[in-house]
């Protein structure tokens, strides 16, 4: 088992971008050992299993909370440019 990090990854991040730091979530599995989501997984161990699924729908979760906010921020450019455009026309 890895030592915790001290001061932990969320602290370092929060002190050098605090708008970074909004965007991050973190999940610790005390009782699962090193590599337990990759080649260190015991797919024969129930707990080691729950905890890889957890890890893929957590991650699964994040990424598409990602993509909407990519998809809405992409949404309001494209009415913004279509106001101003409007508005322009309209000015000459």
């Amino acid at each position: 088992n890895d030592p915790a990090l001290i001061p932990n990854i969320s602290s370092a991040i929060e002190q050098s971008n605090m708008e970074i730091s909004k965007k991050c979530e973190y999940q610790t599995y005390s009782t699962m050992g090193h590599g337990f989501v990759a080649a260190g997984a015991n797919y024969s161990n129930p707990e080691n299993v729950n905890a890889i699924t957890d890890v893929h729908k957590t991650v699964r979760n994040y990424l598409d909370k990602l993509r909407n906010l990519s998809v809405s921020l992409s949404i309001n450019l494209y009415l913004l440019l279509t106001v101003v455009m409007f508005a322009f026309d309209f000015y000459l």
